[in-house]
């Protein structure tokens, strides 16, 4: 499931960076909290590549910003 490999680059990222330390302490608590609600492996990795993605391009991080706070203003974009 992981590899000796990456997991001793891990230790020494978290280590040496406080940031990058404190986001792996929160993605594997969050990681045992999906499995304790039923997460499968498919799922947890498909949420986690999706917020990477998202970070990843400005125009999708706005775009998604932007659909979030109409979504919760509770206008309704599909036009239904």
């Amino acid at each position: 499931m992981f590899s000796e490999e990456v997991m001793t680059k891990i230790t020494e990222r978290s280590k040496n960076d406080p940031e990058f330390a404190k986001v792996f302490d929160n993605l594997f608590k969050w990681s045992q909290e999906a499995q304790a609600v039923g997460m499968d492996m498919k799922e947890i990795a498909a949420i986690c590549t999706l917020g990477f993605a998202i970070a990843s391009d400005p125009s999708l991080k706005s775009m998604v910003s932007n659909m979030i706070k109409i979504s919760n203003i509770g206008l309704d974009i599909t036009g239904k």
